[in-house]
């Protein structure tokens, strides 16, 4: 039995993108995560006919990070999500 210094919150983001917090979580199981997901994106993506800092137009199928670590990719005049490896896959 669980005594209740051991609970955990945990909180997440729904596929709707909606914010959740659980509170007094005592065990969690999870199963079948993805290796790969999407980076976070910039919530405001420049104009696709805009340049870059350098005052350079954007180059196709280049991958650009942003200061705050977010990045995408720009490809055929319309920015995409990159792939990166899930932390939580990652074995300590």
């Amino acid at each position: 039995m669980f005594s209740t210094a051991e609970t955990f919150q945990v909180s997440f983001v729904d596929e709707d993108g909606l914010k959740h917090t659980l509170h007094g979580i005592r065990k969690v199981e999870m199963s079948e995560l993805p290796l790969m997901i999407d980076a976070p994106m910039p919530s405001s993506l420049p104009l696709a006919d805009s340049t870059d800092g350098g005052g350079k137009p954007y180059q196709n199928g280049k991958i650009y990070t942003w200061s705050d670590g977010t990045k995408a990719q720009f490809r055929n005049k319309e920015w995409i999500a990159v792939k990166e490896p899930n932390r939580l896959c990652k074995t300590p």
